[in-house]
């Protein structure tokens, strides 16, 4: 991690270790020293790098300047760095070579100076030819110490090479290193936008798409390209530094207004820099918000990361919001392609361009915001773009990072409620932009970002040909789901969602706080144990995180205090939803196979279930819900339900008497708690399998379909027969609809859904009915 440069006794020479004698200044040079001194105590330098390191040490700035030589010499003054000599890359490599040979022993460390906090690379004259002044004044300035080159395994490598050929070899060493950190910060040299768009329009990809769609639209081949200029015009992003700094202080004091904090996951950003000297970037996050749009990019300017082009919908593209967006790094698309070929490649030539280019790239591979808390099946549109891209391009190396962003609450909790229930999504404009203000007047607690391990995405790809579409649309779909687990296992709990699922799971209108802080109690433990992440105020005091928590839900009045009760509305449920299943993919395999155990325990003599049985069941229930959840990549269910199994065993909820399994003493309540967390997703199924018979009575619409199983599930929850409100949700609906259609228990025929038996329903609905007991 940067430091703000401070005098360190670690830097001192090794005990019994003569020192390096520093070069006399003469009067001028300990003046400037004098003067620059409290500049330079302002410049961030990582030091890691040079922890270990012994004399003899020489250090290599990229190219004579003044400043950064007088800046070292003032760093070994004050023991910052380790003693050693200073030499320029260019135009002295050979005196750095002589230093090398002469003591084989040497360490080599390449200091890449940034000045001023410079979120993208200048697309002119860089920041080398600003003069010293300038380049002193500016804020944010950092030295990052590249991975230090040992002489002796250099020397051993190349040493019999002619001195010309080593010379070369050096310096293409060392700029490399060098270039690497500059990368992480500044990202590639930039091109502008308009120069992206003429090599993009002249490319042999985009002309070849553009001659085989001319004649198919009888159209002459220049006007379908002056077509494709305009789709390029509307999709291109036109990053302009001066606008992120404009805009950086003004998120600032918003993201302070309107939230506690943002706590950023520090192990995981150094992950990321380490990942962005591998290869450019593809930042995958969750998509809670539209906070997401600026938040990342927000955080990567503050760390001192490259700020990613990223990747928004076409409805986010009107002024004034399009027009700030796109200079900060914004490139927009259409949520379909469908019936526009052109568009499609001109697409898929600009996010070739990027990927050529080194840009980092951010996108949402579940497409949409999320309205139920929980992940989205995967996108898999322009990830498939971007692997071909990789795969065309393997020298590239592009590194993928899954990212979570979570939010205490959400700002469009309302607006997301309201689609769940039914309501039409209100399309995004300025009388929506304007009515935010009352955003503005709220708290909405703290955000968390959390990363996953990068990963390379040609390995991930294996040697897939690009040519064969099935092979690659299958290495697409793995990459995919790779993604979408990394992103829920890099999600941290948060304290809101503990209080939804202790409040949720029972299944009441109110829960006394000492039961509630008890269930939270046990799906902390349970959480650790299946190795979840905290948000850091919950790590460093959490008593206090979990008060702040529920005073949040009680000023957006979610729940009521009532002397020692905790009560909910029934209108209130669906939003407290969306926090519990934040948090629910790290209880689902517990809360499946403890569903399916009581399940069995009601029926069965005694209360015992057979193993066999309940392995059965407990499948049965993973396969109906494997649209709602993010299953274990690379374990088979066989692995996970032992495990889980065992785990329950272990706990004391479950006990085992031969074949037979048994709910354990005082295991009746938290398995109560675990199953309640998903059995709104089996009432929903339910409500969808009892609305099929109208698709037995003559071919449906899907829209219509939709909109019978929302009423079916209305008349359900009023009539008593579905308990939780938040079963009604549009959402998980659509998804059972996707899962019978996937079942072939609907048929399509013509763009009409229709039941394959028409006893299929009836039998259906049973089946999905038995998991409520």
């Amino acid at each position: 991690m940067s430091v703000q440069a401070q005098p360190s006794a670690s830097a001192q020479p090794a005990p019994g270790r003569a020192p390096v004698r520093l070069r006399r200044l003469g009067l001028w040079g300990r003046l400037a020293l004098w003067l620059c001194g409290p500049w330079f105590r302002r410049i961030a330098l990582d030091r890691a790098p040079l922890a270990g390191l012994s004399a003899p040490i020489v250090y290599v700035l990229r190219a004579f300047s003044r400043l950064e030589r007088l800046y070292v010499e003032w760093a070994l003054r004050t023991r910052l760095m380790p003693p050693g000599q200073v030499v320029w890359l260019r135009p002295r490599t050979r005196e750095l070579e002589e230093l090398a040979l002469a003591r084989p022993e040497t360490s080599i460390v390449p200091l890449a100076f940034i000045w001023g906090r410079p979120p993208v690379r200048p697309a002119h004259a860089g920041e080398d030819d600003e003069p010293p002044t300038i380049r002193l004044l500016r804020r944010g300035s950092s030295v990052k110490v590249a991975a230090p080159l040992l002489a002796q395994a250099f020397l051993a490598e190349h040493g019999a090479e002619r001195a010309e050929v080593r010379a070369r070899r050096l310096r293409w060493e060392l700029s490399g290193r060098l270039e690497r950190e500059r990368m992480v910060v500044l990202g590639p040299p930039r091109k502008t936008a308009r120069r992206m768009m003429r090599e993009i329009l002249r490319s042999r990809r985009l002309s070849g798409d553009v001659k085989a769609i001319a004649p198919k639209e009888g159209l002459e081949i220049r006007r379908v390209f002056e077509r494709a200029a305009r789709y390029l015009r509307e999709i291109a992003a036109d990053i302009r530094p001066w606008m992120l700094q404009l805009i950086q202080p003004l998120l600032r004091l918003i993201w302070n207004r309107i939230y506690d904090g943002i706590d950023v996951d520090q192990a995981g950003i150094a992950k990321v820099r380490e990942a962005a000297r591998r290869g450019s970037l593809i930042l995958c996050p969750s998509h809670k918000s539209h906070v997401d749009y600026l938040v990342l990019s927000y955080v990567f300017y503050r760390q001192g990361l490259v700020v990613p082009h990223v990747a928004a919908g076409a409805n986010l593209s009107f002024w004034p919001l399009g027009y700030i967006f796109r200079r900060c790094g914004a490139f927009f698309l259409r949520r379909t392609f469908k019936g526009n070929p052109l568009y499609a490649a001109v697409f898929r030539a600009y996010v070739h361009k990027l990927v050529d280019e080194r840009v980092p790239i951010e996108f949402f591979i579940e497409g949409g915001r999320s309205r139920t808390g929980k992940l989205l099946a995967p996108k898999l549109g322009l990830l498939g773009m971007v692997c071909e891209a990789a795969r065309a391009r393997s020298g590239r190396a592009p590194q993928v990072v899954p990212i979570s962003i979570l939010y205490e609450r959400v700002i469009e909790e309302k607006s997301y409620a309201d689609e769940l229930g039914g309501g039409e999504k209100k399309p995004e404009d300025v009388r929506g932009l304007l009515g935010a203000g009352g955003v503005l007047l709220a708290r909405y607690g703290r955000v968390d970002i959390q990363f996953d391990q990068p990963f390379d995405l040609n390995e991930a790809l294996g040697g897939v040909d690009p040519g064969d579409d099935r092979a690659m649309r299958a290495a697409v779909r793995r990459v995919s789901h790779r993604i979408v687990y990394g992103i829920a296992r890099a999600t941290a709990i948060t304290p809101s969602a503990l209080w939804a699922s202790a409040l949720l799971a029972p299944g009441t209108r109110g829960v006394a706080r000492a039961d509630a802080e008890r269930s939270i109690a046990l799906l902390e433990a349970r959480a650790r144990r299946a190795g979840a992440r905290f948000t850091e105020p919950f790590e460093r005091d959490r008593a206090a995180a979990l008060e702040r928590a529920l005073e949040l839900l009680v000023a957006a009045k979610h729940v009521t205090r009532k002397d020692d009760l905790l009560l909910l509305a029934e209108e209130r449920r669906p939003p407290l939803d969306y926090y519990k299943n934040n948090a629910l993919n790290w209880f689902v395999a517990e809360a499946l196979l403890a569903r399916a155990l009581l399940a069995l325990a009601e029926r069965a003599e005694g209360g015992r279930a057979a193993r066999e049985a309940l392995r059965s069941r407990t499948l049965e229930l993973s396969r109906l819900l494997k649209l709602e959840f993010v299953y274990r990549v690379g374990a088979s269910f066989e692995v996970i339900f032992e495990e889980t199994l065992a785990g329950l065993v272990e706990a004391g909820f479950i006990k085992h008497e031969g074949d037979a399994v048994l709910v354990g003493p005082g295991g009746g309540a938290p398995l109560e708690l675990l199953g309640g967390l998903c059995e709104n997703f089996i009432e929903s199924y339910w409500a969808v399998a009892s609305a099929l018979g109208a698709a037995a009575e003559r071919p449906i619409g899907r829209k219509e379909l939709e909109r019978a199983a929302l009423q079916a599930a209305e008349r359900m929850y009023l009539r008593g027969e579905i308990k939780r409100r938040e079963a009604v949700a549009r959402t998980t609906l659509a998804n059972a609809l996707d899962y019978f259609k996937d079942t072939r228990v609907l048929t399509e025929e013509q763009g009409k859904l229709r039941l394959s038996a028409p006893e299929a329903a009836a039998t259906l609905a049973d089946g999905v009915r038995w998991f409520l007991g």
